[in-house]
């Protein structure tokens, strides 16, 4: 695809912690910042597995976004041809959710 990775990381959870995956990452010459998974054969293994913990944690902000956004159909289904119509569509998700968290839904 000609995608230029170099230098780039990749933020992802303990389902992703595999031999492979990191072997792959390492190759291409991104950073892995991966969970350890403890039912993995090979996690109690003394390594230099890089592991950034304050990353990990700010990854949360961006899938709660990206849920958030999936609640809007009309951005799910992405049929929308011209870059104008989908910025807009966004742009009116992240208005209704910031609305709905100005002035929640009173609670009985």
């Amino acid at each position: 695809a000609g995608i230029a990775v170099a230098g780039l990381f990749l933020n992802a959870d303990r389902a992703f912690d595999t031999t492979e995956l990191r072997q792959a990452c390492a190759a291409r010459d991104i950073e892995a910042n991966i969970a350890r998974n403890r039912r993995a054969t090979d996690w109690q293994t003394a390594d230099d597995t890089f592991f950034d913990p304050q990353l990990y944690r700010r990854r949360v902000v961006v899938e709660h976004a990206n849920a958030w956004l999936d609640r809007f159909k009309t951005l799910l289904v992405r049929y929308e041809t011209s870059i104008g119509n989908w910025l807009a569509w966004h742009w009116l998700a992240f208005v209704v959710l910031l609305l709905r968290k100005i002035n929640p839904k009173p609670t009985s």
